[in-house]
């Protein structure tokens, strides 16, 4: 990942808002702002790759990109950081007070510049499960940390074993830093290779559609019994059902917010 900073200005038609949305998932984005307007949504986007980003944009779309340094961008973001609730979870920057109530698995982030400060809906949905179904016994995976704020949840909902990946850099040091804030233990690696175990009984990967699609074997075999996969609009979430579902494999539970989905399946075992 480059050191340098942007931010990029797009003006985007509300009719194309939640497919571009989308695509921000598979660019190099530290974040984005949206702001809406009477003919179209504003998107700003903090990047170190702006070419990611305006290949995704149509030409009358694009407005400005402009050099910034790295840490004006994470204090303005940070202004508007607020507590989040998924189910039992509640994942809180780092920065903020919180007062934790009986039962609640309270996770603590600073995401830096990584994905993953934990408000948006993926996350949430993801967390939410995450902490329904990790049981004291079960080894899990997190394929595309961010910032782990999933890996956090499934430590502190009771997982044995807990590995992460992302192929940034940058978000692997962070879950590192964001495990060690909660006083939980992850094996972070560059790779789902590089774990000390080839299988788990959940895996998690919040990472987009058409990356879970391209992904689906190597999440499969990873899987020994539950694979959560999210990152994928409503309107996107059948065809991601159809890439993983077969006689091996069952649908088990599909969740949604907003415009997003969330999607679990269930590894068949056979007499």
């Amino acid at each position: 990942m480059s050191d340098q900073w942007f931010t990029l200005v797009v003006h985007v038609p509300h009719i194309e808002r939640e497919a571009f949305t989308a695509q921000l998932w598979d660019c190099e984005i530290g974040g984005f702002e949206e702001r809406d307007h009477e003919e179209f949504v504003e998107f700003r986007i903090g990047t170190t790759n702006p070419n990611g980003v305006q290949s995704i944009s149509a030409p009358e779309w694009f407005c400005s990109c402009e050099p910034i340094a790295a840490t004006t961008g994470l204090d303005t973001w940070r202004e508007f950081a607020k507590v989040e609730r998924a189910g039992r979870c509640v994942i809180v920057p780092s920065w903020h007070e919180y007062q934790p109530e009986p039962d609640e698995i309270v996770v603590v982030i600073d995401p830096q510049y990584s994905f993953g400060s934990g408000s948006h809906p993926t996350t949430r949905l993801c967390a939410e499960l995450l902490s329904e179904y990790v049981q004291n016994t079960d080894t899990v995976a997190d394929i595309g940390c961010g910032s782990g704020v999933l890996s956090v949840v499934a430590a502190k909902a009771g997982a044995a074993l807990v590995c992460a990946t992302d192929i940034d850099p940058h978000a692997c040091a962070m879950t590192v830093e964001n495990a060690q804030r909660n006083d939980v233990v992850i094996e972070v690696a560059p790779s789902i290779d590089d774990f000390s175990l080839a299988q788990f009984e959940i895996v998690v990967a919040n990472i987009g559609a058409a990356v879970l699609c391209e992904l689906a074997p190597t999440l499969l075999r990873a899987t020994k019994k539950f694979l959560l996969v999210s990152g994928l609009l409503i309107e996107q979430q059948n065809d991601v059902i159809d890439c993983f579902v077969s006689s091996d494999v069952a649908l088990r539970a599909v969740r949604q917010l907003d415009e997003w989905s969330a999607v679990i399946f269930e590894k068949v075992i056979h007499d």
